[in-house]
C-alpha cells in the first residue's frame, strides 16, 4: 500500500457503508515520507480557454491546512486534508468552494520549508460528492455515485516539501498549453506536408511549470546529450540522456529535439465525450510525425516562478555544439504555419473530434527524452470541429 494511503483512517461507521474514503483529499509530506501537519495549501484554476497566451490568468484561491492530531475530526493522521467543493460550511469554515475542473495551480507552504507549485490538470479525475459535507472541515469525508451525490472533483493530490536547509535537484515539469491547441485551422493539398489530401494544422506552445528550467546541451556529431539539472544552492550536475536525438531540420535552418510532442486526433462519441474518457475512444486520421522543437524562451506562461536564465537556441555548426532550453515559468511556442505542424484527416466526417497532445512522450520502451518531476501531466485535449 502506497505510504500516504496507509495514513487516510478508515472508520468504522464509514467502511460499514462502502463508500470511498476522500473526496478532494491529499497528503503533504518531506522527501521521506514524514508527515508536515500544518502545511497551507491552496488551488487555483488556471484559465486556459481561448486561444490568447501569454500569463496564464488564475482564478480565486481556494485553500486547507495539512491537518495534525490536535485537530479536531482528525482522526490522529498528520498532514492530511480534505476538501468538499459542494458542501455546506460548518463552523470555522471560511469557503464556499474548493476549485473547478480544469488545469489547477496548486501552492504548498510551510515555515522551514521551501514552497512549491504543482500543476495538475483537474479533468482527467471527476465522481460524485456527497452535498452534505462540509468543504473544509477535518473530514474524512464519504463519497458515493448514490443518493445526494453531485457529479464534481475527485483528487487526490501528495505534493513534497523539502526543508530548506537542505540541497536539492529542483527539475522541470512540461505541459502543453492548452490555448495554444486551439490556434488550428484545416488545409488541404501541399499545405498537408505528404500527410494526405486534407490535414488539420495545430499551433503547440509546451510551458515548463516545474521547479527548475529545462536546459538540454550536447552535440550533433556524437550521441553526448545531457540535461543540466540545477540544485537549490544555485549549482548543477549533468545527466546523460541517452534518447535525446538532435537532427538538423532545414526547413527552419537548426537544430532539434526529436520526438517532443505527439500530435493526433481522437474520436468523440457519448462514452468519451469529456476529456477525463477520451481515451475510452480511438486514435483515427493520421497522428502528426513526433514534432521536434528548438527549445526556447518565447513567452512567460506564469510569473510567480523564477527561472535561472532566459534561454535561447544556439548551434554551433563547426564543432556540432547545442544548447538550448526552456526556463521555469515559460513557455516555448510552434504556430501551425511553420513545417510539421499537422494531422491527417482523410476519411474521417465532419463533425467533433479531441485534439490530443503529448509533451516529452514516451517511447515504445517508455523511455522519455529529458528529464521531467512530474509525467502525469504531459496530456492535453481540447475539442476540435472538422
Amino acid at each position: 500500500m502506497p505510504r500516504f494511503l496507509a495514513r487516510i483512517p478508515v472508520l468504522g461507521a464509514i467502511a460499514a457503508m462502502a463508500v470511498l474514503i476522500g473526496c478532494s483529499f491529499g497528503v503533504v509530506d518531506d522527501p521521506a515520507g514524514n508527515a508536515i501537519p500544518g502545511a497551507f495549501v491552496s488551488y487555483r484554476v488556471a484559465n486556459l480557454s481561448g486561444t490568447t497566451t501569454g500569463p496564464v490568468s488564475l482564478g480565486s484561491t481556494s485553500w486547507t491546512f495539512a491537518w495534525s492530531p490536535g485537530d479536531p475530526g482528525s482522526g490522529g493522521v498528520n498532514g492530511i486534508f480534505y476538501l468538499n467543493p459542494w458542501g455546506t460550511l460548518n463552523a470555522g469554515d471560511t469557503r464556499t468552494t474548493f476549485t473547478g475542473a480544469g488545469w489547477t495551480r496548486i501552492f504548498s507552504t510551510k515555515v522551514g520549508y521551501d514552497s512549491r507549485f504543482i500543476y495538475h490538470n483537474r479533468q482527467f479525475t471527476s465522481c460524485g460528492i456527497a452535498q452534505n459535507q462540509g468543504p473544509y472541515s477535518a473530514g474524512p469525508y464519504p463519497y458515493s455515485d448514490t443518493g445526494a451525490s453531485i457529479d464534481g472533483l475527485c483528487a487526490f493530490d501528495a505534493i513534497t516539501l523539502r526543508p530548506s536547509n537542505t540541497n536539492y535537484t529542483k527539475d522541470p515539469d512540461m505541459i502543453v498549453d492548452a490555448r495554444t491547441l486551439r490556434d488550428n485551422a484545416r488545409a488541404t493539398g501541399a499545405s498537408c506536408e505528404g500527410s494526405g489530401n486534407t490535414c488539420l494544422r495545430v499551433s503547440v506552445g509546451t510551458a515548463n511549470v516545474g521547479e527548475g528550467d529545462l536546459w538540454v546541451v550536447g552535440n550533433s556529431n556524437v550521441n553526448a546529450n545531457k540535461q543540466r539539472r540545477f540544485f537549490r544552492n544555485g549549482g548543477f550536475s549533468e545527466t546523460a540522456l541517452p534518447n535525446a536525438v538532435f537532427l538538423f531540420h532545414p526547413s527552419h535552418g537548426h537544430i532539434h529535439l526529436q520526438n517532443w510532442t505527439n500530435l493526433r486526433l481522437r474520436q468523440f462519441a457519448s462514452n468519451c465525450n469529456t476529456e477525463a474518457t477520451a481515451t475510452n475512444c480511438p486514435v483515427v486520421g493520421s497522428p502528426g510525425q513526433k514534432i521536434s522543437f528548438c527549445l526556447t524562451d518565447l513567452a512567460t506562461f506564469d510569473t510567480a516562478y523564477t527561472p535561472n536564465q532566459g534561454y535561447g537556441c544556439t548551434f554551433d555548426s563547426v564543432t556540432g555544439a547545442i544548447s538550448q532550453g526552456i526556463g521555469s515559468g515559460h513557455e516555448d511556442i510552434y504556430s501551425r504555419g511553420l513545417p510539421g505542424q499537422v494531422i491527417g484527416t482523410d476519411g474521417l466526417a465532419p463533425g467533433t473530434y479531441w485534439l490530443e497532445v503529448e509533451v516529452n512522450p514516451a517511447n515504445v520502451n517508455g523511455q522519455r527524452s529529458v528529464i521531467e518531476s512530474d509525467y502525469s501531466n504531459n496530456i492535453t485535449r481540447v475539442q476540435v470541429t472538422l
